[in-house]
């Protein structure tokens, strides 16, 4: 099966250690990452990824394993 991008949106608590975990988690999980925006607003992270996966399964569970960090509040994808 080929891979395609998918997008996945979080929201964390303002947390300066939330960025460092998303890498880790995509690192050890070898998620292959296309693009990472993070943006800090107020008491909260705004996380969009990019990422390549093989399919609608593969995207739904990074999204859950994200889901599942301390501080991350909400994943869409």
């Amino acid at each position: 099966m080929s891979q395609t991008e998918r997008v996945l949106s979080a929201v964390a608590v303002d947390d300066p250690r939330i960025p460092s975990r998303i890498c880790g988690l995509l690192v050890q999980r070898a998620v292959p990452v296309t693009r990472i925006e993070l943006r800090r607003e107020v008491n909260t992270w705004a996380i969009r990824l990019v990422v390549r996966v093989a399919g609608d399964a593969e995207a739904r569970l990074v999204a859950e394993r994200l889901n599942r960090l301390v501080g991350v509040v909400e994943v869409s994808c």
